[in-house]
């Protein structure tokens, strides 16, 4: 099993001095994300065994809707089969949904009272493995009998909690991390009070395979896939770009640090037959320090794009059919020698003024005092009409070009000094509207740096009204700002860096949509202790736009019910698995949540409300208390708010509510139990 990163497979054979690879077949069978979930380790089988066969036989697809081959184990002495013709219960909220053939049996010991043991023992202690138990009761056991039990590994509990199993009942147990150790002696014990010995229907063991070099990253692929195609490369550009190291694809270099995905850090494709224009594709190597496209016939003029490469160094057009005017900001790279730019051999390529203007210029002389009345009073008419045109460009998106200045020149960083604090912008936290956030240092201080971008559907408005409003309100729940860049083309917020993230940066990674109701709850009431104690670390965001207080534009002030209103924001988003802010199909329209919450309880559709994500077995009565909850602390007025403190005990209620319907509804739960000694599973 290997978890891919995008939405293609390389396969690459090498030659390791055992004979020439080849392929004589290749299937792949695609698996849901969460299933054997390994936090992104590749797998392969170690064994899979239908422990009780009853027939022999092994199975596979379409018993298994995965295509799993489950074999017969070879029948033990000290061990008897159990079987029924009944149909298991195949509602798995874990979906590893092992085929009814192999469900329907099971081993357990032929003495009542010994455990069931197996073991293996591996020469390398470092290996990893990762092992998945199955079970279902597959005896109608009479009120007065029982079955239970507990898993030890190397004479340690193996789950936290003893195993009883519900009668055709599917049940899992698994490893949640590795294990390591070399040795590994699995027991199933049977408990003083139980009536039956254990059972094992079926178990699957996997190792993890190691692979030290990483896949080239994603963008890099795309970007030199697509380099290829509009060129039609003719050499041979197969596999992965960078990877294996020693087969790195000819004309590329790449970065090879530990642990990250290389980059594409050279491209040369001199003397390769190139026609056409420079492709804007080049752009997207954000790591590309040398550009070599000498020697061929590309035409047209130099791009601006690739003045926005931040790590170009040498960039060589030597000897093409370029013409125009090269770009200002490559020349003054290439003054101040941060730049090596070669352009030699392309006849109609300046790097300044072009003949034809050098020429209107020696011609402009003669006519100057002439038309002087003239362009005084067509000077006053073009700056209205620079005015009208500027102030309808800023209603619709950015503006470039233009310079504020906001309070102390302390606080203002210019491009540079963005590139020298994020290192070129190399580490990036995440991406929305306003543009994409790096991670920076100004000495020994994290920050996060949010660039706004050209094509921000918020744009310059929201960056001049965010700086404006963080440099002239100090409030202790507001983001720290450390800075800002205010360049024409380049501008920037420099925040604190949260490194430990918050609340709202947890929902928007997506991880919410794994969490039941329950946990949801307790992230909930845990968030509001925090800010019942004077300080919103739990959720930072009532600076931030979604969570403002809408009273804030009116008073410039923020207070407790301030806090209030953006935690109301957070608890909709929990229950709803969306943003505060919900960008429609367009990517232009932008709803806050609490109209679209709003809008789905007019029209009487509360049911689409709740995250459809969330796991169904919860107490609705629950939900919709905190929905209310989230209402009221929403309220348009402050004073119709309530307090943090009346908050907390709202939720705590929803919390009794939903304990007493688990209570009422759930067999007891086994969880992840805690050890010093190895890392343990979760017993479901």
């Amino acid at each position: 099993m290997h978890i891919v990163s995008s939405n293609w497979v390389e396969v690459c054979l090498v030659n390791t001095g055992t004979g020439t690879p080849f392929i004589s077949a290749l299937e792949l069978r695609p698996l849901p994300t969460f299933l054997y979930e390994t936090r992104s380790e590749s797998l392969t089988t170690f064994l899979r065994l239908d422990v009780g066969s009853a027939t022999n036989l092994s199975y596979r697809y379409k018993d298994d809707i995965y295509d799993r081959l489950w074999y017969a184990m070879t029948p033990l002495s000290a061990w008897t089969k159990l079987t029924t013709t009944e149909p298991i219960n195949s509602n798995d909220p874990e979906l590893f949904i092992p085929p009814q053939p192999v469900m329907s049996s099971a081993a357990t010991p032929i003495n009542a009272t010994s455990p069931m043991e197996f073991n293996w023992v591996t020469q390398d202690v470092t290996a990893k493995f990762y092992v998945f138990m199955f079970f279902t009761e597959i005896q109608k056991l009479k009120p007065n009998e029982s079955r239970v039990f507990e898993i030890l590994l190397n004479g340690n509990p193996w789950t936290k909690e003893q195993i009883s199993l519900p009668y055709l009942q599917g049940v899992v147990s698994y490893s949640t991390t590795a294990l390591t150790g070399g040795t590994y002696n699995f027991a199933l014990v049977r408990t003083p009070n139980s009536t039956h010995p254990p059972l094992l229907n079926a178990i699957e063991i996997y190792q993890v395979i190691d692979f030290p070099q990483s896949s080239t990253d994603e963008k890099d692929v795309e970007s030199i896939l697509d380099i290829k195609a509009v060129y039609g490369v003719g050499r041979n550009w197969e596999g992965d770009p960078c990877m294996p190291r020693q087969f790195i694809w000819q004309g590329l270099n790449c970065s090879s640090v530990d642990s990250q995905p290389p980059r594409v850090t050279s491209l040369d494709l001199s003397s390769s037959g190139l026609t056409g224009e420079i492709s804007k594709e080049v752009a997207s190597l954000k790591m590309l320090e040398t550009l070599d496209l000498s020697n061929n016939s590309l035409n047209g003029a130099v791009p601006d794009f690739l003045t926005q490469l931040p790590l170009l160094r040498v960039l060589n057009l030597e000897r093409n059919n370029l013409s125009g005017l090269i770009p200002s900001q490559l020349i003054e790279k290439s003054k101040d020698g941060s730049l090596s730019l070669r352009y030699g051999g392309n006849p109609n390529l300046f790097n300044g003024t072009s003949p034809s203007e050098k020429k209107e210029k020696r011609n402009i002389g003669p006519v100057v005092g002439s038309v002087v009345g003239g362009f005084v009073i067509l000077l006053f008419i073009t700056s209205g009409v620079i005015v009208l045109i500027k102030t309808k460009h800023r209603k619709q998106g950015v503006v470039l070009g233009e310079t504020k200045q906001w309070g102390s020149n302390k606080r203002s960083y210019s491009y540079g000094d963005i590139l020298r604090i994020t290192n070129n912008l190399e580490r990036l936290l995440g991406e929305g509207g306003f543009g994409k956030v790096y991670y920076g240092q100004i000495g020994d201080i994290e920050v996060a740096v949010k660039m706004l971008s050209p094509q921000s559907v918020q744009g310059y408005d929201q960056f001049e009204a965010e700086v404006d409003l963080l440099l002239r309100v100090h409030h202790r729940n507001l983001t720290g700002l450390v800075g800002y860049c205010d360049e024409s083309t380049n501008k920037g917020l420099i925040y604190e860096y949260m490194s430990r993230g918050n609340l709202g940066s947890f929902i928007s990674s997506g991880k919410l949509k794994v969490l039941d109701w329950k946990d949801r709850l307790r992230i909930a009431v845990d968030s509001a202790q925090e800010n019942g104690a004077s300080h919103v670390t739990a959720t930072n965001v009532v600076g931030t736009f979604g969570y403002i207080d809408p009273e804030y534009y009116t008073t410039s002030q923020l207070n407790e019910k301030s806090d209030v209103f953006g935690f109301g924001v957070i608890i909709f988003e929990i229950i709803t698995g969306k943003p505060a802010l919900i960008r429609g199909e367009d990517n232009n329209n932008v709803t806050h949540i609490y109209n679209w919450v709003s809008t789905l309880i007019s029209q009487g559709d509360i049911g689409s409300i709740i995250d459809p994500q969330m796991v169904k077995d919860f107490d609705v009565n629950s939900v919709w208390k905190a929905l209310d909850v989230a209402m009221t602390c929403v309220s348009s007025k402050s004073k119709d708010r309530p307090n943090m403190s009346q908050v907390l005990v709202e939720l705590k209620e929803c919390m009794t509510m939903e304990s007493n319907h688990d209570k009422d509804h759930h067999q007891p739960e086994m969880s992840v139990a805690q050890s010093r000694t190895l890392d343990v599973p979760s017993a479901r």
